[in-house]
């Protein structure tokens, strides 16, 4: 996670568009790369804040450390404890459920995995 808690707005939505071009979003994350392209970040394109509008610059700049304070916040009550591990269910495709999928990700990249034992049974 530190590699995002260092990147600048610019830099971090720079590389979310080079990601999109090498891996396409899933068909029902659709409705959020339509709200993407109304700003002008786009699966098929680089994206430069640059040229952006100044009202969008000043959005996604506030974006970055607002998402990454939303996600920590959760993490706490991302999966259920069962006999002492945590479990995270069957994650589903559901655009409902998008950003439960975006903290597990974001989950699994910061730490071990989203399985992990909470307790000892010692």
């Amino acid at each position: 996670m530190t590699q995002v808690d260092t990147m600048t707005a610019g830099k971090y939505f720079t590389y979310v568009a080079e990601l999109m071009k090498l891996h396409p979003p899933h068909i029902t994350d659709e409705p959020l790369i339509a709200r993407m392209r109304r700003i002008g970040i786009e699966p098929s394109r680089s994206f430069d804040i640059a040229k952006a509008d100044d009202v969008v610059k000043g959005a996604l700049e506030r974006a970055l450390p607002d998402a990454l304070k939303s996600m920590r916040a959760k993490i706490p009550t991302l999966a259920r404890v069962v006999n002492g591990w945590r479990m995270n269910g069957p994650l589903k495709v559901e655009v409902s459920v998008h950003a439960h999928r975006i903290r597990v990700q974001w989950r699994w990249s910061v730490s071990a995995p989203t399985c992990q034992r909470t307790r000892s049974t010692r």
